[in-house]
C-alpha cells in the first residue's frame, strides 16, 4: 500500500513548480523514446520511414515532429504479429497481465504489462482517483464491468488496493438489484462506474430498497468509460441522486486504464472537450 503525500495530492509530482515539471517531462520524454527505439519493431519501422532522429526530440515541444500513431495502425499490428503485434515492447517473459478494450468499434486491443507497468497504472490510476476524491481507508462499490478482460475490471481494483482502499468487485454484470443489495448492506463510501449506469442504478433505489440512493452512505463518485461525466448537467444529476461528490477520470488500454481526474475544483470538463 502506497501512502499519500498530502491531503490534496496523491503525489509529490503533482505540485512541483512548473519549471521543474518541465524538465521531469523531457527527461522521461527522452527515456521512453530511446526505449521504443530499442525495443518496438513497430517504432523502428515507422521512426524510419518518417526519417525521424529521436535523439533530437529532446522537449515536449519537439514531439510535434513525431508521426501520429493511429488506432488502426494498432489493430493492424495486433492481426499480423498476435497475440500483442509488433508495436509490443517487453519481452514475452516479462509480461505478467493482459488486458483489452471493450471492442465497442471492433476486435478489441490488447495490451501486455509487465510487473512494473501494473505498478505504473497503479500510480496513475491513484493519482487520479485521490483528485477524484478517493481515500486510503475507504471501501468501493465496483460498478465497471468485471468481465471480457476490460481494463476498468481488475485494473481498478489492483489500483483501490495500491490505495489502500478495500475494493468490492461485484461489477456491473451482476445488475441493478445486486450492486444496489449489497450497497445497502455494506455502505461502501465510494462508487465507480460509468455516468449514465450510476443514475441508472439510483434511480432503481426506491423500487428496489425503499430507500433514496442518498441515503444509502456514498461520499464519493468517479465515473468513466464514456462522455459525460463532466458535463454539468450529468455531475449535478449524480450528486443529486447520490447526494455525492462526482467526478470525472479518463483512461484508455492503449495508454493506461486511468492517466486524469478531475478534482475539487469542478472543472465542467475533461481533457476530451
Amino acid at each position: 500500500m502506497a501512502v499519500p503525500h498530502s491531503a490534496r495530492h496523491w503525489s509529490a509530482v503533482e505540485s512541483l513548480a512548473p519549471g521543474d515539471a518541465a524538465d521531469l517531462q523531457n527527461r522521461r520524454l527522452r527515456e521512453q523514446l530511446d526505449y521504443l527505439a530499442a525495443r518496438s519493431d513497430f517504432y523502428k519501422a515507422k521512426f524510419a520511414e518518417r526519417s525521424v532522429d529521436v535523439t533530437r526530440v529532446r522537449t515536449v515541444e519537439d514531439l510535434a515532429v513525431l508521426p501520429f500513431t493511429e488506432k488502426q495502425e494498432l489493430r493492424d499490428s495486433l492481426a499480423a504479429t498476435p497475440p500483442l503485434g509488433n508495436h509490443v515492447a517487453a519481452d514475452a517473459v516479462d509480461i505478467v497481465q493482459i488486458q483489452a478494450s471493450s471492442g465497442t468499434t471492433g476486435s478489441p486491443s490488447y495490451v501486455g504489462l509487465t510487473r512494473r507497468d501494473i505498478d505504473v497504472w497503479c500510480e496513475l490510476g491513484a493519482r487520479a482517483l485521490y483528485a477524484n476524491g478517493f481515500r486510503p481507508g475507504d471501501r468501493l462499490l465496483h460498478g465497471f464491468g468485471m468481465s471480457k478482460g476490460f481494463v476498468g475490471g481488475i485494473p481498478v481494483v489492483q489500483m483501490a488496493q495500491y490505495m489502500g482502499i478495500v475494493d468490492i468487485p461485484i461489477g456491473a454484470e451482476a445488475g441493478a438489484e445486486r450492486l444496489l443489495r449489497v450497497q445497502a448492506d455494506q455502505r461502501p463510501d465510494a462508487l465507480i462506474g460509468t455516468p449514465n449506469f450510476l443514475a441508472y442504478l439510483a434511480e432503481q433505489a426506491p423500487a428496489i430498497l425503499g430507500l433514496q440512493a442518498r441515503d444509502l452512505g456514498v461520499r464519493a463518485i468517479s465515473v468513466g468509460g464514456e462522455p459525460g461525466g463532466g458535463l454539468p448537467a450529468v455531475r449535478g444529476k449524480l450528486e443529486s441522486l447520490w447526494g455525492a461528490t462526482s467526478r470525472e477520470m479518463l483512461g484508455g488500454t492503449d495508454i493506461a486504464c486511468i492517466y486524469w481526474g478531475g478534482c475539487e475544483a469542478g472543472c465542467t470538463s475533461s481533457p476530451r472537450t
